[in-house]
């Protein structure tokens, strides 16, 4: 998915389906819906202070471990992107398993939680260019375990050992339709930002 920045542009990308613009970009949404582009949904960027004084620990039930991609992973992140607009070729909007298949083979290492020895979810971050960001590329938690405190557990000790390593910040972009997910952010202190417009044809 590319981002318009300029109605310039499209020549270069004009073959693409999917495009993301600034919400605040309304020449461009009358652009794109021209071109018969239709709106999707609208996502922010959460941001969570890496400071001192948070206590992210008092919510670190589950410990993180370290782990490769794997079929566990894998039925997680199939059942949780199904309604993730990265991953979504067509109007009506359907999932396309092999952009996620493709986005999966990028992930090097992620952090997972476990519940009674199996899997619960798990977190993939990549660190900014400028090294004072982690970027949460891929996050999901099985649905199962999401009451269980799974979620929060797991974002609480990724943001803890990120502070650790002199982070300044742990950055997400979600849907403004996930409200558990902004929730959970909003518990761990993040602040919210930077509205985009996702557009499919």
């Amino acid at each position: 998915m590319k981002k318009l920045e300029n109605i310039s542009d499209w020549r270069e990308s004009e073959n693409d389906s999917r495009f993301f613009i600034d919400s605040s970009r309304n020449d461009l949404a009358e652009f794109l819906r021209k071109k018969n582009f239709v709106f999707i949904e609208r996502t922010i960027q959460a941001t969570i202070p890496l400071k001192s004084s948070a206590d992210f620990k008092k919510f670190c039930r589950l410990p993180l471990e370290i782990s490769e991609l794997n079929e566990r992973i894998c039925e997680i992140a199939k059942k949780s992107f199904s309604q993730d607009v990265r991953f979504f070729d067509s109007v009506p909007p359907v999932m396309n398993e092999k952009i996620l298949e493709n986005f999966l083979s990028e992930m090097k290492t992620c952090y997972v939680c476990r519940v009674k020895n199996e899997i619960a979810g798990f977190i993939e971050v990549v660190e900014s260019e400028e090294k004072t960001e982690g970027i949460i590329r891929l996050a999901a938690v099985d649905e199962k375990f999401r009451l269980s405190g799974a979620a929060l557990s797991l974002y609480a000790g990724v943001a803890n050992l990120w502070r650790e390593k002199n982070f300044r910040k742990l950055t997400g972009r979600i849907s403004t339709k996930n409200i558990p997910v902004i929730n959970l952010y909003a518990t761990l202190g993040a602040n919210f930002s930077r509205p985009q417009d996702v557009y499919i044809n």
